[in-house]
């Protein structure tokens, strides 16, 4: 059966606190600016997208100035221009939202995509770090069982600390 050593669990806290601190002031942070960069990078997304939106909106009026201008000329070519125009309107308009949302559809799934990655990452360097430690305190090989709990238990702390 499993005792619980209350001296080596305050040296385990004590210790785990430490490699904590020490993660926060120097692999969290990079992490944290790789994080920065790919909002950078989102909000570069959108702004694009917004300005495509923009340009579509501009070539909207184009083609209703167009349509201004086909009327002047003939009663005949007006309703041809008229046609062509919203056809081409239209057009414009679907493509430059398709655009939009392929560029933000795309965006998510890369912050997705990095978010997993900086988890995975985390969490395989803490499962390292604490399974390291744990069996320099307790000088004995760990179980699979016993190492589950303790990296199911850092994960914890760790979340408690991120939220």
């Amino acid at each position: 059966m499993l005792e619980i050593n209350p001296g080596l669990t305050i040296w385990t806290i004590v210790i785990f606190l430490t490699l904590l601190a020490i993660l926060k002031k120097y692999a969290f942070r990079p992490i944290s600016d790789l994080v920065q960069k790919q909002e950078d990078t989102i909000r570069g997304a959108i702004e694009r997208a917004t300005k495509l939106n923009m340009e579509a909106e501009t070539r909207k009026k184009e083609a209703e100035k167009l349509i201004d201008d086909a009327k002047k000329e003939a009663r005949k070519i007006l309703e041809q221009a008229t046609i062509n125009a919203e056809k081409m309107k239209e057009e414009i308009i679907q493509e430059a939202r398709k655009e939009a949302n392929l560029i933000i559809e795309n965006t998510k799934k890369e912050v997705a995509i990095q978010r997993e990655k900086f988890y995975t990452e985390m969490e395989r360097i803490v499962v390292e770090i604490s399974g390291t430690i744990a069996r320099e305190i307790l000088k004995r090989e760990i179980t699979s069982r016993d190492n589950r709990h303790l990296i199911q238990e850092a994960l914890r702390k760790v979340e408690n600390l991120m939220s």
